[in-house]
């Protein structure tokens, strides 16, 4: 596995396969050669909309973007009058994309997504979408479309640098764990991440990419944020839905969202997320000379792509294994406390949010309600 992408922005990293059920005609390509190249990706993104804002309303270095991935680069700048309007996050996407089809497939989706939860959910547990961005030829840098998405910037930061950093999660969640494994900052965080999925999945959309790397932690009522739709798709209409997209890591071992169990695809990516708050040895590497940022194989995705798919995703069986065997002695320490007694519930729920069957995998109102008040009442 490579250099996991920075933050704000994970945009397909791994895409292959057919187009998704959105297929832009062949005359919106043809016509490049007729508009030019914004021309064209206005089409075929815009079909014929205003765009809301223009380089005039946002003021950011669009020479120097802030994070980027295979498709698309991210911009930090402000908003409104001398940045009145607050920050915000652009992400638009690239021209030299080797397949612009698919790039602008999945741009389509991520907008279309957005634009569908932000009408159902005016304050979201996402990163709220503000609109799309116009630029006229000569605005930008060679390299990128005339075209973005605008959303606020979430306040805080992702969880995978509070983990990687070890700062205090659990202090930001309100958790309250007395030893060295952390059960109740890991039920918190699922919980919350699974609130998020059932209103996401009530509107037909699946993110796909749930990882603390996509998760603002904000503290307060609602202390995480999803960010990066740039996997999603929208099983209601089709869009995006045969677009590969995923982190091996996190991603269930169907890989593929399965017919009228799409959400269950989810349910598994926020249990993965949740091992990482739950076991420490998950979340900092205590092998000497490993480094997570560098995309070295750590511990977590040891255990994901290789040890627990062993153990046919049964979570018992795989830390038995660990416990017994010759792994890393902080795992097994961690494990050991984990399965000495009092973690019987996280290990159940986490257990079947993680059933290799997707038949048998809890969805996320099941979760909910297998975690207990206040969870419970939020399904």
């Amino acid at each position: 596995v490579g250099m996991r992408p920075p933050v704000f922005f994970a945009l397909a990293l791994l895409c292959a396969g057919p187009c998704s059920a959105f297929c832009p005609s062949p005359a919106l390509f043809s016509a490049q050669k007729r508009h030019g190249r914004a021309q064209t990706w206005r089409m075929l993104i815009l079909q014929g909309e205003t765009p809301k804002f223009t380089s005039k309303d946002v003021a950011a270095n669009w020479q120097q973007p802030d994070a980027q991935g295979t498709f698309g680069k991210v911009f930090f700048g402000k908003q409104g009058l001398m940045g009145m309007g607050g920050q915000v996050v652009v992400k638009m996407p690239v021209n030299n994309a080797v397949n612009k089809k698919f790039a602008a497939s999945i741009f389509a989706t991520e907008k279309a997504v957005n634009r569908k939860l932000a009408a159902a959910y005016p304050n979201p547990r996402w990163a709220k979408y503000m609109g799309d961005i116009g630029f006229e030829p000569g605005e930008l840098p060679a390299d990128l479309e005339n075209i973005g998405l605008v959303f606020k910037r979430e306040p805080g930061e992702t969880m995978e640098d509070m983990l990687l950093d070890r700062k205090d999660l659990s202090g930001k969640m309100g958790a309250r764990d007395s030893g060295t494994v952390r059960p109740d900052l890991c039920r918190r965080v699922v919980g919350e991440l699974l609130v998020s999925c059932t209103q996401m999945h009530g509107q037909g959309v699946i993110h796909r990419d749930i990882k603390p790397e996509n998760i603002i932690v904000t503290g307060g009522g609602e202390p995480l944020k999803l960010i990066d739709f740039g996997s999603s798709c929208d099983v209601a209409t089709g869009m995006g839905v045969n677009d590969i997209s995923l982190d091996p890591t996190y991603a269930p071992p169907e890989q593929r969202i399965q017919p009228n169990q799409a959400g269950k695809y989810d349910v598994y990516c926020v249990a993965m997320t949740g091992l990482r708050c739950l076991l420490p040895s998950f979340s900092k590497d205590p092998r000497p000379g490993i480094n997570e940022r560098a995309g070295q194989t750590s511990l977590m995705m040891e255990f994901a792509e290789s040890d627990f798919p062993r153990a046919n995703c049964q979570l018992q069986k795989w830390a038995l294994g660990v416990i017994n065997g010759r792994g890393d002695r902080n795992l097994q320490d961690e494990l050991d406390e984990l399965f000495s007694g009092g973690n019987e519930d996280i290990i159940r729920v986490l257990d079947g949010m993680l059933q290799k069957q997707v038949a048998a995998r809890f969805d996320a109102g099941r979760a909910l309600a297998e975690l207990g008040q206040p969870w419970a009442g939020k399904a």
